[in-house]
């Protein structure tokens, strides 16, 4: 029987039947991915390279030419691949690199979908060779930077691939892992040593790889400064964290994460002033700032002017902070204006799924039928629609039974 990672074997019985159905020879009569969807995309985005398997020759030299790759690595199933290079593409631009490769490893291989151990181990091999070629790009090697960012069993192919290059001379600059279904008393010297930074994000909500517990994704390895730990259970609104959600192309996802690999480090709150302007970085570090604080009146009329004027913006990343920081308050005098927002058919899922948090977070009772009703026209904000609810009978707002999950 072909062999599970152990860190993503607990409680997965549909994985091994599945590993059974490949043992025995069963072939799909469809591919998982299709090779001209792939290309299709990477032709909207010139500068990110979809790979699967090692580099085909056409790639090598622009692979090599690269002095700032970002690499990312998914996980078993990070869904639709085209929002994912989407984000990628954010990213890079974010953090300064001039090439971003998505390693679609495992592509049309069952094995991908249940970690196989030999699948994970091909994936290092593949992300081994892409390494050799940035990191040799010039006659000193380290000289060019790899930045990682990795997902769920993504971290486990990078940590494998650490191992094959600590003798190189090849390093990464900054990794982030999401979602790590690494043991607690992992093995990661090899990582660490090879990394001039690793931050380890979890969640407590987060369900697929392990039971919840206290320790949930922590690597015990990762003290100090430079390596790291984070548990962040909720979003800055408040909404849960849960494993998908972790690569989700969010504006909150895309500022901490290039922050993370632009310098090392979690972007810090700052407090909302006079001088605090709309854009994405400085909301960012406002409605962190008022997240973690206690405003007092003064403050308060500022952040609430920002949050008006975030509200009335057109710019869709923009109305996700104002929500956000909406619901921090929880001040009603803003819940017609996120209605509004709502009732706009153009606003993105990101958007919407701040607005049903902060509207919760206000907690009018007149809202819960509405947003009951919002579970079956909005499916894939059901689970945010789901805790929202969840959340007010626990408050007794409303008097409404609680709705099925």
């Amino acid at each position: 029987m072909p062999i599970i990672e152990p860190a993503l074997r607990r409680g997965f019985i549909f994985p091994i039947l599945l590993a059974l159905f490949l043992n025995a020879g069963c072939l799909l009569p469809f591919p998982l991915v299709d090779q001209a969807q792939s290309d299709f995309i990477s032709s909207e985005f010139p500068d990110v390279l979809i790979l699967s398997g090692h580099p085909e020759p056409i790639l090598l030299n622009e692979i090599s030419n690269s002095s700032h790759c970002l690499i990312m690595v998914p996980g078993i199933s990070n869904g639709e691949m085209k929002q994912q290079v989407i984000f990628l593409d954010q990213l890079r631009k974010k953090c300064g690199a001039d090439i971003a490769i998505f390693l679609d490893w495992g592509r049309n291989d069952l094995g991908r979908k249940i970690a196989l151990a030999q699948s994970t181990d091909r994936a290092s091999d593949e992300m081994t060779d892409i390494c050799h070629l940035v990191g040799k790009r010039r006659h000193i090697p380290g000289e060019a930077i790899i930045d990682i960012i990795a997902h769920s069993a993504g971290t486990i192919i990078t940590n494998k691939t650490a191992i094959r290059l600590h003798d190189s001379g090849i390093r990464f600059r900054h990794v982030l892992f999401l979602g790590t279904p690494h043991d607690a008393d992992a093995d990661v010297s090899a990582l660490m040593e090879t990394s001039c930074s690793v931050l380890n994000v979890f969640s407590g909500n987060d369900k697929v790889n392990r039971t919840v517990s206290t320790d949930k994704g922590r690597i015990h390895a990762f003290t100090g400064e430079s390596f790291r730990n984070l548990r962040m259970d909720t979003s800055l609104g408040g909404r849960k964290i849960r494993h998908y959600n972790f690569l989700e192309n969010t504006p909150e996802n895309l500022e901490q994460y290039a922050a993370v690999l632009a310098t090392g480090s979690w972007p810090l709150a700052v407090p909302v002033s006079e001088q605090t302007s709309l854009t994405p970085a400085e909301l960012y570090k406002a409605a962190l700032w008022v997240r973690q604080v206690r405003v007092d009146k003064t403050e308060r009329i500022l952040v609430m002017r920002l949050i008006q004027n975030a509200l009335k913006d057109s710019v869709p990343e923009i109305q996700t902070y104002g929500a956000i920081m909406a619901g921090l308050l929880a001040d009603t005098v803003f819940r017609l204006r996120l209605m509004e927002l709502l009732e706009n058919k153009t606003s993105p899922g990101y958007l919407r799924r701040e607005i049903y948090q902060a509207l919760g977070s206000i907690g009018n009772p007149e809202d819960l039928r509405y947003l009951r009703r919002l579970r079956k026209s909005d499916p894939d904000s059901s689970d945010v629609l789901r805790d929202v609810m969840r959340d007010w009978k626990r408050k007794r707002i409303g008097g409404l039974p609680l709705p099925k999950s």
